[in-house]
This record gives structure tokens, C-alpha cells and sequence, in this order.
């Protein structure tokens, strides 16, 4: 986290790979790393440590402002990759960063929900108004824009779109992207699945059932023809097997409240154990009942039905 904020170029930028010998700048990602900020605020402790989060609301402040310039019809001249899509050249959408905004609109509204939320850590930044950005995002207002990356529509477009509605507090509609859209390929499938939120989430990972069938003990960037076999954004079934499948996730600055919402699919049982700061939450599936063991109080959403719980052990 610390690498990537000291990577920041007086542009606003992080590089996307920090540090290195040579340097490269990918602008969705700099996004990406403000959403990782936002993560760590989100399920991490800090221990009250106010002038950490002061320095990273400032950096990300940077980021912002860098984007405010592209939004100003300042295109930057960097590497606007967003996907190893076929007909996008080298992963960049026809449009090259405007078609890219739909990160941007999706990652600017949790950024207005990162610091409106965190006000009680002193996180104020003279000169931006959060809630009129936040406003500004609306989904409706968001929505609104037209994305055809160039001739076709994209899951890409589709995933964010649902979950900016997700974000702002919305009932998204469910997920659906017409089969001629241009495809996800395995890192950006991460955010497809969040707005699918699949009822059989296993079912959704055929591509990396392949990879092993294939030999692979590590998943590939992209599919083949790919240039690495080893690379860290196609693990995110690892996540899954805990948001998606489990149902865990956190509604509150460090962890302080749970949603829990499993599904089970196909599976005849599981036990997944999340760490927590305040001690391991636990998820048990057995015999067609849910077994919860949390430290902290959740929102329970099970068969179609939504439970405040508080902390302790509870059997469904």
C-alpha cells in the first residue's frame, strides 16, 4: 500500500509497478490503488492511527485531481489498459481512456464514500467537496453516459454499471450483458462476479478449472496465448470463496459490522473461517442449516430474508 502511494508522479499518477527499473503508468489502476485504500479502511485496523489515513487521503487526493484533469479532456499519454479483450489493442477500448471512464465513475463514487465516511478520522481535504461528487454520481446521472466501446457493448461496462448502483446504496437491477459484448477475461472477472452474485459461484470458474486440467499450479494472466503463467489478479476465486460463496463482507469502517450472505450452490457443506480483528468469523454449511459465529454484529441475508444478529453464535 505504502509502495504504490510514495510511486505517485507529480502528474497524480502511481506507476503500476512499484518500484522498478523501468517505469510504467496505467491511470485505471492509480483508481484501483485509491480502491485498495478503501478496502484497507473497510476491513482493517489501524489502531486509531490518524496521520496514516491523513497521509493516504492525501495521496489519494492526487489521484483525484490527476483525474480531474482527464475528465478536463486532458488525455494522458500513458497506457490506458483495462482488459486483455481481443479486438481492444494492447487490453485499451477503442476509445482509449473515455471508454475507460466507467472505472473512474465506479471507483470516484466509493472514493466520496471513503472520505464521507471517515470524516471522524479527521480526513477533511479543503478545495474537494465529497457529497456534491458523490451527488454528481448518481447512478442515474451515471447511467446516463453512453459507453458503446466503439461498435459493441462490454461486461466491463455492464459489471460496473450494476455495481456503482451497489455502491450509492441502489437496488440494482440483475446483472445481464448481451452475448455479443465484448468479454472479461480472468482478472476483470472479479468484478463481473460481484454484480452477477451467482447462486452456484463454482460454477462460474470453468476458466480456472482449465488452467488446472492444463497443469497450471499458478493461473495465467490471460487466456491463451498468454505471456504469464504465475500472476496474481486471476487468484481472486480465493476472495470468492469467502464474499461470494460464504457471503462475507464488511459494512462498516474497520470491520465493525458483517453482512453475511451465503450460497451455498451446489455444495453439501463447507466451513469457512474469515480472520477478523476481533477474532475469526466463522461460516458453517451442514445439513441444510447455516451456522454463524461472529465477533462483531451482522446483517444475515437467507432465503430471501434479511436479519439483524448480534455477535455470538447463531444456528439457521
Amino acid at each position: 500500500m505504502k509502495q504504490f502511494s510514495w510511486s505517485i508522479m507529480p502528474n497524480g499518477l502511481t506507476q503500476s509497478r512499484y518500484p522498478s527499473r523501468v517505469q510504467q503508468i496505467i491511470p485505471p489502476f492509480s483508481l484501483f490503488w485509491v480502491l485498495m485504500v478503501s478496502d484497507q479502511m473497510v476491513y482493517d485496523r489501524i489502531n486509531g492511527d490518524a496521520h496514516y489515513w491523513w497521509d493516504q487521503s492525501t495521496r489519494a487526493r492526487k489521484v483525484c485531481e490527476a483525474f480531474q484533469d482527464i475528465w478536463d479532456g486532458i488525455e494522458p499519454q500513458h497506457w490506458c489498459f483495462m482488459d486483455w479483450v481481443d479486438d481492444w489493442a494492447m487490453g485499451v477500448p477503442p476509445g482509449g481512456s473515455t471508454d475507460s471512464s466507467i472505472i473512474e465513475l465506479h471507483s470516484f463514487a466509493e472514493i466520496a464514500e471513503i472520505f464521507l465516511r471517515h470524516r471522524s478520522l479527521n480526513m477533511r481535504l479543503e478545495g474537494f467537496d465529497w457529497a456534491a461528487l458523490r451527488q454528481e454520481l448518481e447512478p442515474s446521472r451515471a447511467t446516463s453516459v453512453e459507453y458503446n466501446f466503439g461498435s459493441k457493448p462490454s461486461e466491463h461496462f455492464d459489471a460496473l454499471s450494476n455495481l456503482r448502483q451497489r455502491f450509492a446504496g441502489g437496488e440494482p437491477k440483475a446483472y445481464h450483458s448481451p452475448k455479443e459484448a465484448a468479454k472479461c477475461t480472468y482478472y476483470f472477472q472479479y468484478y463481473k462476479h460481484l454484480a452477477m452474485q451467482p447462486d452456484d459461484y463454482l460454477a462460474e470458474l470453468e476458466p480456472w478449472k482449465e488452467m488446472i486440467r492444463n497443469g497450471l499450479t499458478t493461473f495465467a494472466e490471460a487466456p491463451e496465448p498468454t505471456r504469464s503463467d504465475c500472476h496474481a489478479w486471476s487468484a481472486h476465486p480465493v476472495l470468492g470463496f469467502f464474499q461470494l460463496i460464504a457471503g462475507v463482507t464488511s459494512t462498516a469502517p474497520e470491520w465493525k459490522k458483517a453482512r453475511i450472505a451465503p450460497k451455498p450452490g451446489k455444495l453439501k457443506d463447507f466451513d469457512a473461517r474469515i480472520a477478523h480483528p476481533d477474532g475469526d468469523l466463522t461460516i458453517r454449511w451442514k445439513g441444510g442449516h447455516i451456522e454463524v459465529d461472529s465477533p462483531v454484529p451482522y446483517e444475515f441475508v437467507w432465503k430471501g430474508k434479511k436479519i439483524e444478529a448480534k455477535e455470538g453464535r447463531t444456528k439457521y
